[in-house]
């Protein structure tokens, strides 16, 4: 029997992660918050920067921030006033809020697990000389020769997985760490622990 084996809840993260990466990839709308919703892609990622939303912006989520979040990944989107109203109020109004806030981190923990990491300067602030997503683009279409409008408009979990995929190929000894891994730690922590 393998460490691993002895540890029930990596098999259940490891599997989540497999299956998120899958659906990544499967073109379907998925359920947040009980709405069907597009997954997450650069460009509505910068739209939602636009508007300060908090979900993106790291501030306590206020209900427009929940409605807004919404709004924008759902299948429904448009710049119409009217038809977003009709969102909020037939739609997002009736959710609770704390089951809304849960739902929508969940949701982008699916979206931003294979993310990279950024390395911060000594201070601990990211020192950057274009927007994360020109860097994004700028690799892929390198890479792959792919334009902006096909990346900005691609699955965030997508894109993430190809950039893992490229950094593997590039750089084969660099570690690569998943979010499972934590769920390794904390058991072997806990074993020391109780010894």
């Amino acid at each position: 029997m393998s460490l691993l084996d002895q540890i029930p809840e990596y098999k259940q993260a490891a599997e989540q992660e497999r299956a998120n990466r899958e659906l990544a990839f499967c073109g379907l709308p998925i359920p947040v918050c009980g709405l069907l919703s597009n997954v997450l892609t650069p460009r509505l990622y910068v739209r939602l920067w636009g508007c300060e939303n908090a979900f993106v912006c790291g501030r306590d989520p206020s209900s427009e921030d929940i409605a807004m979040f919404l709004w924008f990944i759902s299948l429904d989107y448009s710049l119409d006033a009217g038809e977003r109203h009709r969102f909020v109020k037939h739609r997002a109004s009736k959710l609770h809020t704390a089951e809304a806030i849960r739902g929508i981190y969940g949701y982008l923990v699916m979206c931003f697990q294979d993310a990279p990491r950024g390395e911060s300067d000594a201070e601990g602030m990211q020192k950057s000389y274009t927007s994360g997503i020109a860097a994004i683009v700028d690799i892929l279409a390198g890479e792959y020769g792919w334009g902006d409008k096909d990346i900005l408009d691609m699955p965030l979990p997508r894109i993430y997985q190809y950039l893992r995929r490229i950094q593997m190929r590039r750089r084969p000894d660099l570690p690569i760490i998943n979010g499972s891994d934590a769920v390794i730690g904390k058991w072997l922590q806990e074993r020391n622990t109780a010894q």
